[in-house]
């Protein structure tokens, strides 16, 4: 990618063809992608080029560069996605291109990924099961429960914003606990913590091979006999290299191979499925 090909979409865009832009931009990013300096020329290139405050019209795009709670795809940006609502009161513009982006395959994973959350919590709820939510966010998937939690429910989360939304909504029904999740797993067994469902749908897409596994083996140890453990993943996909260049989204992709071999590392049973897009991995646990 060029500077003189980002002139071509920025007339693009102007000419009021903002969604053939975004398609455009997306499969030249994703090209580039292919090879590692490209892209990171590329991804330089954007966000020096006047297209850049184009696409930064999108709120989705623009809330993801702005990182307003410091990281990458916050529970503010998830909601965003959920509700395929904007937030803020974008123009005309802007809302084409949100209407785009909000709809691509990553972000119905995103849905589907919260349809899967709220069905496994159900019959958890059903089953009268106990719940931990590993870095949980809003816990959206628990809305439909509201006043229907009487077993232990846990989420553990670093962000206070997002905690404070779940109190809000569930009450003392759900015990929130602002923590670093690896830090309050390491002392959670000793403290006598066990859960027969333990899952976490958005963490793993930011850890590391050798962090997934000690994630993994931690969790493992609060999964009750008879428990499971549950885990979501990114596989790799096409608007990968736009989250990457115009979102600074940045996402540890992995296929089923990489999911089974964790799970046999951390010497636990699985099995694996992905969702209807084919986007997300999910993987089972249970020792």
């Amino acid at each position: 990618m060029t500077s003189t090909h980002y002139d071509q979409l920025y007339t693009e865009f102007l000419n009021g063809n903002q969604v053939k832009g975004i398609e455009e931009l997306v499969v030249r990013l994703h090209d580039a992608r292919e090879d590692g300096t490209a892209f990171h020329q590329a991804t330089e290139a954007l966000r020096n080029h006047k297209l850049f405050d184009l696409v930064r019209k999108d709120p989705y795009t623009d809330h993801s560069m702005q990182r307003p709670r410091g990281y990458p795809g916050d529970a503010e940006l998830i909601d965003m996605i959920y509700r395929v609502e904007p937030k803020g009161d974008p123009d005309d513009f802007g809302r084409s291109i949100f209407d785009r982006t909000i709809a691509c395959g990553a972000s119905e994973a995103v849905r589907q990924r919260l349809k899967f959350a709220r069905e496994l919590l159900s019959i958890a709820v059903a089953n009268g099961q106990s719940v931990c939510s590993l870095a949980g966010g809003h816990l959206r998937e628990g809305d439909d429960l509201v006043g229907q939690i009487q077993l232990p429910f846990t989420v553990v989360d670093q962000d206070a914003q997002s905690l404070s939304v779940i109190r809000n909504t569930h009450g003392d029904a759900i015990e929130a606990i602002e923590a670093n999740v690896f830090n309050w797993l390491r002392t959670a067994p000793r403290d006598g913590r066990s859960y027969d469902l333990v899952y976490s749908l958005g963490l793993t897409d930011y850890l590391d091979a050798r962090q997934l596994l000690v994630f993994t083996k931690l969790a493992a140890k609060i999964v009750a006999p008879g428990g499971k453990l549950v885990l979501a993943n990114f596989h790799d996909h096409r608007w990968s290299a736009y989250m990457e260049a115009a979102m600074d989204w940045y996402l540890v992709y992995r296929t089923e191979e990489d999911m089974a071999q964790n799970a046999k590392d951390a010497g636990l049973n699985h099995r694996m499925f992905r969702d209807a897009t084919g986007y997300i991995i999910y993987c089972e646990m249970w020792v």
